[in-house]
């Protein structure tokens, strides 16, 4: 391992200074997934950045840290490099390879950034850098996704409200949470049924018990904005797999005709890691994320698969 310089000692400062500054929370060389990463950032949504920084232009030193980024499980993954390892073309084509397996598992990662551009450009520092970030935050909530992005629904919801939540790529995503925001003063969330579409019948026998996969909880809530909305949280996503809903209101009058109900949709966060599983006093539980600070009313769960008739 590489002793380390003063411009990589720099970066990591000002990288880091930036990314505090933008998003919040964040250390230098912090260990987490194994290793130590140069600079780590949470964001207020328990989104992930990571940064690696390598001055140190030999091919080893260079694999070792392409590998150090590849090992984490991080959201968005950024390298900032010394410019002759950009000019370097065998070390180009070891990026690109490992860049290219990344998008593929679903991660967003930058294009090598120009180490000395963030250390004498201020401009490129202050608004180029930023802009950055931003863009691989959004594409990496791309890769799970709801559709339609909102709703209108009038009369007979059901004939009208099916929505799809995408997981576009090869890689298994753990705690999807899907908000809904109900845009009508005639509504609540209490009125409002989820139903999954077309639920998979199965059952699993264990210690000759049936075993019941109940991965999908709703919580109603009330958020910071004022807004009654319904936060749905998927225990998980396999690769390439699309799970349907459709909402269903349990009474309808007059008024959902002459006033329709405007539902809009959004995810608004999810993990590359599983929830945790909690035993306590022979009970069983799991732990899911909220994502958002929201006051909560009510959870119930919902059975994503149900057993066969035996």
């Amino acid at each position: 391992m590489c002793p380390e310089t003063k411009e990589h000692s720099k970066i990591k400062e000002k990288v880091l200074e930036k990314l505090r500054e933008l998003y919040g929370a964040g250390l230098e060389e912090y260990p987490h997934g194994g290793q130590i990463n140069d600079v780590y950032i949470i964001t207020p949504n328990q989104r992930s950045i990571f940064i690696e920084n390598i001055w140190t232009s030999t091919p080893g030193n260079f694999q070792r840290d392409l590998n150090i980024m590849h090992r984490s499980p991080a959201d968005v993954k950024i390298l900032i490099v010394n410019p002759k390892i950009i000019k370097d073309k065998k070390l180009r084509r070891e990026f690109e390879k490992t860049r290219m397996s990344e998008i593929d598992r679903g991660i967003s990662v930058s294009n090598m950034i120009d180490g000395l551009k963030i250390l004498k450009d201020d401009k490129f520092l202050d608004e180029e850098f930023p802009k950055i970030v931003k863009e691989l935050m959004n594409e990496s909530l791309s890769n799970i996704s709801v559709s339609p992005k909102s709703m209108l629904l009038g009369g007979s919801w059901q004939d009208q409200s099916l929505f799809k939540v995408h997981n576009r790529t090869g890689e298994i995503y753990y705690q999807i949470c899907v908000k809904l925001i109900f845009d009508a003063p005639n509504v609540s969330t209490k009125d409002v049924q989820v139903e999954i579409v077309n639920p998979k019948r199965e059952f699993k026998i264990k210690n000759e018990k049936i075993e019941l996969c109940a991965d999908v909880v709703r919580y109603d809530v009330r958020d910071d904005a004022g807004n009654d909305a319904i936060l749905l949280s998927i225990g998980s996503l396999d690769p390439k797999e699309t799970l349907s809903f459709v909402l269903v209101k349990k009474s309808l009058s007059s008024s959902d005709v002459l006033f329709p109900t405007k539902v809009i949709l959004s995810v608004i966060g999810f993990s590359h890691e599983p929830t945790k599983m909690m035993a306590k006093k022979g009970k069983v539980g799991f732990q899911f994320r909220m994502y958002e600070s929201v006051t909560l009313k009510s959870i119930s769960v919902k059975l994503r698969r149900v057993p066969k008739a035996i």
